[in-house]
């Protein structure tokens, strides 16, 4: 091994003592290339990134030199469009609204000046106190009118029969309409307020309802010759709007609902609390808001001779749960404002309790279907429900608890919900079309709308005798003239069910 050099240390002591001004000289010699060459590798891909962007700028600008191109107004033609689609929607909300003429016929009892002024009334307008008091003083007689209509005897006041010596008169009626129904529709009429006139508005729509629903009961009966054999003989409750909305909207949560399950998980399952059966969908139950008319479920007071008129509830108030959605789930005044489809069609509720035939159900079921003028939806048929005891068939002279007829062989109890979509009054501000645009009452060129059926002829009305006169005879030495033949005409075709399905609220509707 050599030695070290003898001036090893000295050069060793030197490095430490100046050792700062050697590195300050160093390190740019070594850092300053690699610099360089990271400098320049950042500049090329700079380089290419504006060479990339330059070429996207350029096709851009080809793009927007090409003339007339389809992308250049595409905004103008969606609004064009979106006008276009909110036309058809008034168009179609407009024919439903006609459709439904015959059936908004403000009754004349009401007096020709009520009747003038109620039919061109506006949906903000206001009528004045003298016609409200009017409508008061006669919507309890339009109320009594419903038995007949049905083809009932009248008990809007009490059962007269039930009355200590009483004479009991034979009647005619085909239908026993109970009397405690009919007293309890009666009160919800008889006021003892001044009506409003969104009140009076409710209250006639729901007349137009009940109505719709005599109508089908009495042309289920018409060719019924008496109570023994009517398909209905008994009616046992009918209800709209406030009264028939359902506190478990379509019965969920009421136990009627039963989940599917195998015979492992029905051996399992376990009945959960609140009486409900196993296997039972979730409760859902909503609060029912109180309501003027009817004061939070119950019939208002009778309207008393004396004492000052007080002034009309909150018309706010009067519209809770007077309709429903299209899931059947009861909806508020809030809720009616605020959604477009509530706006344009009213989807009142009902609830039909009777004693019927079992052999003309389907006959019922399709009446409400297709021969009402305006869609009645059936959504819930319930046969000898809860509370409603089978009919023996093996007593046929034994008169039920409800109407005092005999039953028949083939009764039973039914019980129908459902809803009936009353058309609005068309509203441009709603759809959000300029008012002077006045929507197209006839059917559009595509032929998407259908022409209205004529309403159904008043069962309760004797057809006229289309009897002809005797022909002469001919001499006996005229030879009979043999007319031409006459080639076959085709049958109109009678409404179905299916067409009822085919048309909707509103037949056409062209939703965005």
């Amino acid at each position: 091994m050599s030695p070290l050099p003898e001036n090893l240390p000295a050069w060793v002591a030197m490095l430490k003592k100046h050792h700062f001004w050697l590195l300050a000289l160093a390190v740019p010699l070594v850092v300053l290339p690699f610099l360089f060459i990271a400098n320049s590798h950042l500049l090329k891909q700079i380089g290419a990134k504006r060479g990339e962007i330059k070429a996207h700028l350029l096709s851009l600008k080809r793009v927007e030199s090409i003339p007339n191109h389809p992308n250049k107004d595409w905004t103008t033609d969606i609004e064009a469009s979106t006008a276009a689609v909110k036309r058809e929607m008034l168009n179609e909300w407009q024919r439903f609204w006609d459709r439904q003429q015959p059936v908004r016929i403000w009754p004349e009892i009401l007096g020709p000046d009520f009747v003038e002024k109620a039919a061109a009334l506006k949906p903000d307008a206001k009528l004045p106190l003298r016609l409200l008091e009017q409508y008061q003083d006669g919507v309890p007689k339009m109320v009594r009118q419903l038995p007949a209509r049905m083809g009932a005897k009248e008990q809007m006041l009490g059962d007269d029969a039930k009355k200590p010596g009483a004479a009991v008169a034979a009647s005619s009626a085909v239908v026993t309409w109970t009397s405690e129904n009919q007293q309890s529709l009666y009160r919800s009429f008889d006021w003892e307020k001044s009506p409003s006139t969104a009140q009076v508005v409710l209250a006639q729509e729901e007349l137009w309802a009940y109505g719709l629903l005599c109508d089908v009961i009495a042309r289920i009966n018409k060719e019924a010759a008496g109570a023994y054999n009517a398909p209905i003989p008994v009616v046992e409750e009918v209800f709209v709007g406030y009264k028939a909305s359902e506190d478990k909207p379509g019965g969920v949560g009421s136990g009627r609902i039963m989940k599917p399950m195998n015979q492992g998980q029905l051996n399992a399952a376990v009945a959960p609390t609140g009486g409900e059966e196993p296997g039972a969908m979730p409760l859902v139950r909503l609060e029912r808001p109180p309501h003027p008319r009817f004061g939070g479920g119950d019939p208002v007071p009778r309207r008393s001779s004396d004492g000052p008129r007080q002034p009309s509830a909150p018309d706010d108030a009067l519209k809770n749960w007077v309709y429903v959605d299209f899931l059947g789930t009861p909806l508020m005044a809030a809720d009616i404002s605020s959604s477009l489809g509530a706006q344009m069609v009213h989807l009142m509720p009902f609830i039909m309790k009777v004693i019927i035939d079992q052999r003309s159900l389907d006959a019922l079921l399709v009446d409400l279907a297709t021969l009402a003028p305006v869609p009645i939806d059936v959504r819930q048929v319930r046969i000898n429900a809860a509370g409603n005891a089978a009919i023996k068939p093996n007593a046929a002279a034994e008169p039920t608890a409800t109407g005092g007829a005999p039953v028949r062989l083939y009764d039973i109890h039914v019980e129908l919900r459902g809803t009936i979509a009353l058309a609005t009054p068309p509203n441009n501000k709603s759809l959000g079309v300029e008012s002077s645009e006045k929507p197209d009452a006839s059917p559009p060129s595509g032929g998407t709308g259908k022409p209205g059926r004529p309403p159904a002829t008043p069962v309760n009305q004797a057809e006229p005798n289309a009897t002809l006169p005797p022909a002469e005879p001919l001499p006996a030495d005229t030879a009979p003239v043999e007319s031409p033949p006459v080639p076959p005409q085709p049958e109109p075709n009678p409404p179905t069910a299916a067409d009822h399905k085919s048309r909707s609220f509103l037949e056409g509707w062209v939703v965005a």
